[in-house]
């Protein structure tokens, strides 16, 4: 079993897997939801609502620290404000570990809304969501 707290993230500024990963640190709280559109099917033939199933909905968000010349920090803002594509990878442990498993994807960042407590940490809750202009789909990949 590998904790929350070993799981990583990375980035690939020139796409998924097609530079370099590199990990993001220091990453707070991960969250990944991970749905399917669906869409009601009624018709006279059955009592009950059934349902069709639509495209998969996936996103990524996670706190990030911010520091001063933090090189992760800047790669995203950067990609934020240029709307460029970067790619992402979130695993459960680390990407080399054989077994290790992860998703892959193309995004755009979506939000980087930033927090500056009186005490604390300065952060930011960055949200990315696959890229309309990737033809890199979102794909679950295991480190062999």
């Amino acid at each position: 079993m590998t904790t929350g707290r070993k799981s990583k993230m990375y980035i690939d500024v020139a796409g998924a897997g097609q530079g370099s990963w590199v990990e993001v640190t220091p990453v707070g709280d991960v969250d990944m939801p991970d749905s399917k559109n669906v869409e009601a099917i009624n018709t006279r033939e059955s009592p009950f609502q059934k349902n069709a199933e639509g495209q998969r909905v996936i996103e990524l968000s996670f706190n990030l620290k911010i520091k001063n010349g933090n090189a992760n920090f800047e790669a995203l803002r950067d990609a934020y404000e240029a709307g460029d594509v970067i790619g992402v990878a979130n695993y459960i442990g680390d990407m080399a570990d054989a077994g290790a498993q992860g998703m892959h994807m193309d995004c755009i960042i979506s939000e980087m809304p930033k927090t500056i407590p009186l005490e604390g940490y300065a952060n930011s809750n960055i949200k990315l969501v696959p890229a309309y202009d990737s033809t890199f789909e979102p794909v679950l990949m295991e480190t062999t």
